[in-house]
């Protein structure tokens, strides 16, 4: 095994320039005779719905779906994102944008440190052309890998910004970047294409899938508003969205909507997408639904006591069975009805198996602890077996859901299956954090509680889901460390056409403090017996996340994910992370070549 790092610059990226190009000209026209108003806040009415949902909405919530919340927020400010002249920005981010394209042909941008270096997938160059107050970050990586092409979607700020520069029509807050040589070099579209409506705005949580080179899928969080002619909203409506690619990735349709429900009383977050790998016309999204108690006749009444205030919580599935022309009614994988006590349920992951079978996996939170669940259909998704539990979770540090440093965190589950000839086609992998292992007492927690630890565990299963191993930690802390723990935090988990593992994610074993945060993977040649782990990242960097005011405070993402080629005409895998350089969170990847 090596990392290939040959600077290889193919000619997509003057493809990739044509193509930003025609579409600002596009654009163009559709300023002329949009009907878009820059001061329109489309999510104004998430303030409302926090207040409904009950207290400590947002603490349940995805970091991309609590974003959105917090972005309602901020554009309620009247002075935020008032630029005086638009067509002098216009004109500022069409030649920040000829440069980035040059620079992309001409010589790839590194980041700092000794070692193979990373591959820039974010252009760090374009994340203050606005403002010297706040940066745009980009972070919460999806990568999708067919031969030639990898597609890497992300969280941007940027993106969101540079649509309203624009004046497309509606917003985007998804970010996306490309590769026409296997990954060794990508070149960024300024945004997700969020369509023509004004009221559409694309809030991220990035899911990117394909089924052959040429065709892939974004799906997206959603948010729809209607408005009079003065600005009021009349109609609001929270749902996923996707964007279809029949380019590689060079050029996007409009969104269309997978699933939609009433935003008053509903919002719709953490969605997952897979496309049947024999049939791609069959693709699965999953979601969670934070709804108003009341909405939901299966929850029990309240009692008098007025316990249990918050929003029922719904895992969802919808399928399309037409390539994503039409969708299915949404059908209920798990419920909450009492969450008085934060209990949540939330970071659903759907896979298609080799023969069609759908698995989806998810995470039953409590106060401190977690539940890894996973269901089955063998009938493209019309019933599903009751759920099995397949491990189980402490959740680490010790002031709810925020790691050292003050940013926030989750214990969701990663799941990969294999689906490629071979001896352990249909193999089920599951990986997560786990803080059961390792607690240190600390003095500023509350209630004393003691600071947890989290290590990336895997489990897995051969007989479809049924039964699974126990849990094993696949990168114990290293012999020579001399801190007292160090956190592991974001895994994904992938198998190449070789039946090689990959499990990747962020970790702080450089830093005896626990405070720096390195990348690495671990890969296994024998289905996870063994394990050799490789540093991604060639410098350890700090999280510095309260650079960008669109962001949460908290917000430095849920996940970022690692990939294999989905055609099976190449081993090994590509990973997507975030890393802040001086501040600046930016999107890398790295590749794992055999």
């Amino acid at each position: 095994m090596h990392t290939d790092t040959r600077n290889s610059f193919a000619l997509v990226f003057f493809a990739i320039a044509l193509c930003v190009g025609s579409l600002f000209g596009t654009l163009e026209v559709r300023a002329q005779n949009a009907t878009h108003a820059p001061t329109i806040n489309r999510l104004s009415h998430l303030n409302t719905l926090a207040t409904r949902l009950g207290p400590g909405m947002e603490r349940r919530l995805s970091a991309g779906g609590a974003n959105m919340f917090h972005l309602g927020k901020v554009l309620s400010d009247s002075s935020v994102m008032r630029p005086a002249d638009m067509s002098a920005a216009r004109e500022v981010l069409h030649r920040a944008l000829a440069r980035s394209a040059a620079r992309a042909q001409a010589a790839p941008f590194t980041a700092p440190g000794n070692g193979p270096p990373l591959i820039p997938v974010s252009d760090s160059s374009l994340d203050y052309l606005f403002s010297r107050i706040s940066g745009f970050t980009q972070s919460e990586t999806s990568t999708a890998w067919c031969g030639n092409n990898v597609v890497v979607g992300f969280n941007d700020s940027g993106a969101d910004v540079r649509t309203f520069v624009e004046q497309v029509g509606g917003a985007s807050f998804s970010g996306v970047a490309v590769s026409h040589n296997g990954g060794r070099s990508f070149a960024g579209l300024p945004f997700l294409n969020p369509g023509s409506d004004p009221g559409t705005f694309l809030g991220g949580d990035p899911v990117v899938a394909c089924s052959d080179p040429s065709n892939f899928l974004y799906a997206s969080l959603l948010s729809h508003a209607t408005f009079d002619d003065q600005g009021n909203v009349l109609a609001v409506q929270t749902g996923i969205a996707v964007n279809r690619s029949r380019s590689g990735g060079l050029l996007w349709d409009p969104p269309v909507t997978a699933v939609v429900k009433d935003g008053s009383f509903n919002f719709l977050d953490k969605e997952w997408m897979a496309i049947d790998g024999h049939n791609p016309n069959n693709i699965y999204i999953t979601y969670t639904n934070f709804a108003d108690r009341s909405t939901d006749p299966a929850c029990p009444p309240l009692p008098p006591t007025g316990r249990g205030v918050g929003p029922v919580i719904r895992i969802e599935i919808v399928s399309s069975k037409d390539g994503g022309a039409s969708w299915s009614s949404p059908r209920v994988l798990g419920r909450v009805c009492n969450t008085g006590n934060f209990d949540n349920l939330s970071g659903s992951q759907v896979v298609v198996g080799p023969s069609g079978e759908v698995y989806v996996a998810y995470s039953r939170e409590s106060p401190g602890r977690s539940k890894l669940l996973i269901r089955r259909s063998t009938n493209g998704g019309r019933t599903f077996t009751k759920p099995v539990v397949v491990g189980k979770a402490a959740m680490a540090s010790a002031v709810g859901s925020f790691l050292q440093g003050g940013f926030r965190f989750t214990g969701f589950p990663s799941l990969a299956v294999d689906n490629f000839p071979g001896p352990n086609r249909g193999t089920l992998y599951m990986v997560w954090t786990d803080a059961s292992r390792n607690s240190v007492p600390d003095f500023f927690t509350f209630q004393s509680k003691p600071y947890a630890f989290g290590d990336i565990v895997l489990s897995k299963s051969r007989d479809g889901g049924t039964t699974w191993s126990t849990p094993t930690v696949v990168s114990p802390v290293p012999s020579n460390f001399t801190g007292a723990g160090r956190d592991q935090f974001m895994a994904g988990v992938a198998v190449d056409v070789g039946g090689n593992l990959a499990v990747c994610y962020s970790d702080r074993r450089e830093d005896p403090n626990n405070f720096l945060i390195d990348h690495f993977c671990s890969v296994s040649h024998d289905q996870g017996a063994t394990f050799q782990d490789i540093r991604e990242t060639r410098s350890s960097w700090a999280p510095d996340h309260r650079t960008d005011f669109l962001i949460s405070p908290r917000y430095m993402g849920d996940y970022d994910t690692v990939s294999s080629d989905t055609t099976g005409s190449k081993p090994g895998f590509f990973s997507s992370f975030q890393v802040q350089n001086n501040g600046n969170p930016d999107v890398f990847g790295f590749r794992l070549v055999f």
